[in-house]
């Protein structure tokens, strides 16, 4: 019977630990997407030519699928209006990258004009690089200018 209650209390425990730890992963992902909406202006513009003012949290529906775009701003490029299309995510990997992309690829149908698709993170890992290069994404870690 004793044994039985600490199992239940464990299992509290645990329960409760878990939200925790959601929590704090939510803050420091949340805290990454402000990070990147102050770095990325500038990092578009000095190796893009790209001008952007403002990041937003963007939702699409396309067949009943919902599409979060975490980083999403309307720029230009001289007189061409680009779209960008941002992910920003702790770590990145290739299946981070092969999300983005299927999720990106769904939006090809309602933006119109022309998008550059990146990705923002503290750490970006070879398979992801590699794949991204592929797919022409562009991946930017924290620390880079």
């Amino acid at each position: 019977k004793r044994t039985e209650e600490e199992l239940v209390r464990l299992e509290n425990v645990v329960s409760q630990l878990a939200k925790e730890v959601g929590s704090l992963s939510a803050s420091v992902g949340f805290g990454l997407e402000d990070i990147a909406r102050v770095m990325l202006p500038g990092y578009l513009e000095r190796h893009l030519k790209i001008i952007v003012d403002d990041f937003e949290r963007r939702f699409f529906v396309i067949d009943k699928k919902e599409v979060e775009i975490n980083l999403y701003a309307q720029g230009r490029r001289g007189v061409e209006r680009i779209t960008i299309l941002g992910e920003s995510k702790g770590r990145i990997y290739e299946a981070e990258v092969r999300k983005f992309i299927d999720d990106t690829n769904l939006l090809k149908e309602i933006v119109k004009e022309p998008f550059v698709r990146l990705m923002f993170g503290f750490y970006i890992h070879p398979s992801a690089t590699k794949l991204a290069k592929e797919e022409d994404i562009i991946l930017v870690a924290s620390y880079q200018r």
